[in-house]
């Protein structure tokens, strides 16, 4: 063989032996085990476009969603308590407002703010009128007024005199086996309440005549006759005759008949015809329609309450008892000297108190003017040059912009449609007086036409696109105000608009704003400790006003709540329970609408005629059922319980951002493939729930064995999770058991 053929052949030898060699020597592909901790939740609910702000110190603590979850300012996640079921709403099918009215901590009251009505609650309850009935529903029942509102059907009606203690209604039935028929539809009841129907009767004229006359008297409620009453022999002297009823509608009908004899005809006699509902709520008239009551404002001092509308003159509301409450425009009464709001366009649309002094502000005519009381003299408009004088001052800028908030804090502040100005004297640090009075507008969002919200020394407001919610704060520094936006990473949470603003400051500091689709919004505010998490909240229906106002050893959240309950809208007041604490499951209240029950054990209950055809759930003595509720309200369960909670379901979600673990290279995780393969819960007074990548894969965790244990402590979890780039954790609580998260600990393989 040549040398050169020896050659070949060898450097043939050694590229096989590095062609069979080459997969020791590739670089390898490595999977790193490593262990991933989510200490706390106090960045709330993020927007999807942070999904990739890894970076930013608030990514891990932050979730993806929080949906009926509460953030607490330690930093745990618990499902949020339920609404409890107060009252309804006096008329249904029409928006309300709920107003807080505080004399004190220990005197506050809800109003309930409808049209031309207003209703008021205290101590997460409605104030009755103390009378065990209230006025008659029917117009004209006692005749007085002749047949007034009363329509005849046929034969021939008179009010005449003679009834039981005046008028009375003489019906005729024509002969010949004639009616004589009236009737009165659309009169105004209760629907869900007690009411009584009444009516009294005497036999009149042509009764010798030969039979059949008889008389009949029905009651329709909605669609559904409920009463009806024949006599064949109507009683020769008044006989009173009542029915007892729950209303399943809003409007009643009412019709007298009767029936003539052969030849000629016959009269009989009908007298106090009423239906009066037992334990009426207190409430006082108003002035105010439906669509007005969006742009009510108002401020208070002591028991005196002044309301502001750019339609009404300027109202005062004054309590002298629970059920003393009177309304009074100031024009009226005369109350202001120098009115200067004596017309229409001249009313005031926002007011408040500052430096003893009350201020109105934005007429229709002068939106961008103010209007400032004498020092110690709320209803003397009177201008002059005195240091106890009144002031008005309009804003002085490049375009005429509307007021429309004014808040007390260290200045008298004031949000316009374009800008954020504040009221002082030329040096700050003295007061108000007409000669050194200056306006300085400091930044240029613009506000939208709510009141905003006083928290310590700072005022949230809503943006004039009522998409972002500023803190406003003075910046001792720069010797001006600031304002940044609390949603600038949420900016997703209000994203159908913002509607109303209400602050609980006990126990946990917690601003709650209504949005435009119903949703209920939570910010957990703490600035002192960086503390601002969003969370959502939702219910079997919408959220359409909310107020706080103190309550027992915390502030309690009032809402107004719409549902769809057999077919048609229905609106609802509704407190927020406490957050549970306790150690006895059947003191857990986490259902909305709630009604509870405590007693002797029963299997049996009733007054649940607020569901309707929605589904119920019960907690009873801490066992999870539930129960099919009758038309009257009925429910029953399988055993006897002591403690009975019954109420609307709705389900906890929290899902945490895209885990970020770090890589066998030192990279980041995003876009790798990863598995989760355990995952350790740090619960706290938890009794099951559900847990996996997402909300359609999801294991069952029984937390305890028996009914009614908590759980506090470590839960380890074999997770159901595969191999997948995002790594999301998803905890889900659909039934009304309580669950707080205080920390997830999750061991993640990330694939090279």
């Amino acid at each position: 063989m040549s040398f050169s053929a020896k050659k070949r052949n060898i450097t043939l030898l050694v590229i096989s032996i590095l062609a069979f060699c080459a997969p020791l020597f590739a670089p390898c592909s490595y999977a790193l085990d490593t262990h991933i901790a989510i200490t706390n939740f106090t960045s709330g609910e993020l927007s999807p476009l942070m999904e990739g702000r890894t970076d930013m110190a608030k990514y891990q603590s932050g979730c993806i969603e929080l949906e009926n979850f509460f953030v607490y300012p330690h930093g745990p996640a618990t499902k949020r308590p339920g609404f409890a079921h107060v009252a309804k709403v006096k008329n249904y099918d029409k928006k309300c407002r709920l107003i807080p009215f505080e004399f004190s901590t220990e005197q506050a009251y809800i109003i309930e703010a409808g049209e031309e009505y207003m209703r008021f609650y205290m101590n997460q309850g409605q104030i009755l009128s103390g009378d065990p009935w209230s006025s008659n529903a029917v117009s004209n029942g006692d005749f007085g007024a002749g047949v007034t509102d009363w329509t005849l059907v046929r034969g021939y009606a008179s009010s005449v005199a003679g009834g039981v203690t005046g008028h009375c209604l003489a019906l005729n039935g024509t002969g010949g086996g004639q009616w004589g028929v009236v009737e009165q539809s659309d009169i105004p009841i209760e629907e869900g309440e007690k009411h009584q129907f009444h009516w009294a009767v005497k036999a009149g004229s042509g009764v010798s005549n030969a039979p059949p006359y008889y008389i009949e008297v029905t009651l329709w409620v909605g669609l559904d006759r409920i009463y009806e009453s024949g006599l064949s022999s109507p009683p020769a002297a008044w006989t009173e005759h009542t029915f007892d009823f729950y209303a399943n509608a809003s409007t009643a009908e009412i019709t007298l008949e009767v029936k003539g004899g052969g030849g000629s005809g016959v009269t009989h006699y009908f007298d106090e015809i009423e239906i009066k509902q037992a334990d009426p709520a207190y409430e006082i008239e108003t002035p105010y329609q439906e669509g007005d009551l969006d742009d009510l404002k108002w401020c208070q001092s002591a028991d005196v309450m002044y309301l502001t509308h750019p339609d009404y003159d300027v109202y005062i509301l004054e309590r002298s008892g629970h059920t003393n409450f009177a309304l009074t425009s100031i024009s009226g009464a005369s109350a202001f000297t120098a009115d200067p709001f004596t017309g229409a366009d001249d009313y005031p649309s926002c007011c408040t108190f500052h430096e003893n002094r009350l201020i109105f502000a934005n007429t229709n005519t002068e939106p961008n003017t103010v209007w400032i009381s004498k020092s110690g003299d709320f209803t003397d408009f009177t201008t002059g040059v005195l240091d106890d004088d009144a002031i008005i001052i309009t804003l002085a800028s490049d375009q005429v912009n509307a007021i429309q908030w004014l808040v007390p804090s260290i200045y008298l502040t004031m949000g316009t449609t374009a800008g954020e100005w504040r009221i002082s004297a030329t040096d700050p640090d003295d007061p108000i007086i007409p000669t050194n009075i200056t306006a300085k507008r400091e930044l240029v969002y613009g506000s939208y036409n709510r009141m905003a919200a006083n928290i310590g020394k700072d005022i949230l407001f809503i943006q004039s696109a009522r998409r972002k919610i500023r803190k406003l704060s003075y910046n001792w520094e720069s010797a001006g105000y600031v304002a940044p936006d609390m949603t600038v990473l949420a900016e997703h949470i209000t994203e159908s608009g913002v509607s109303e603003l209400a602050f609980q400051q006990e126990p946990f500091s917690v601003l709650w704003a209504t949005r435009a689709d119903g949703n209920l919004l939570g910010l957990t505010y703490l600035p002192e400790h960086e503390v601002f998490a969003w969370h959502r909240h939702t219910t079997q229906g919408s959220f359409e006003s909310a107020a706080v106002i103190p309550g027992d050893m915390q502030d309690d959240l009032y809402v107004v709540v719409k549902r769809i309950i057999n077919g048609d809208e229905k609106r609802f007041i509704e407190v927020l329970n406490p957050h549970f604490t306790g150690t006895d499951l059947a003191d857990a209240i986490l259902l909305d609408g709630s009604l509870s029950y405590s007693g002797s054990p029963v299997t049996a209950l009733t007054g649940a005629t607020i569901y309707g055809d929605s589904g119920v759930s019960v907690l009873a003595d801490g066992g999870v059922t539930s129960a099919a509720v009758d038309a009257d309200g009925n429910f029953s369960i399988l055993e006897a319980a002591s403690k009975v909670h019954i109420g609307l379901p709705y389900t906890a979600t929290l899902k945490t951002m895209r885990l970020e673990a770090p890589a066998e290279d030192g990279g980041t995780s995003q876009g790798r493939i990863k598995r989760i393969s355990k995952a350790i819960l740090r619960l706290y007074k938890t009794k099951n729930f559900a847990v996996g990548p997402n909300e359609d894969k999801l294991l069952d965790v029984v937390t305890e064995s028996g009914t009614t244990n908590l759980f506090t402590g470590d839960k380890e979890i074999s997770y159901p999770g595969g191999y997948e780039k995002e790594g999301y954790i998803t905890v889900v609580q659909d039934e009304p058991l309580p669950l707080t998260i205080r920390s997830i600990v999750v061991k993640v393989t990330t694939e090279d």
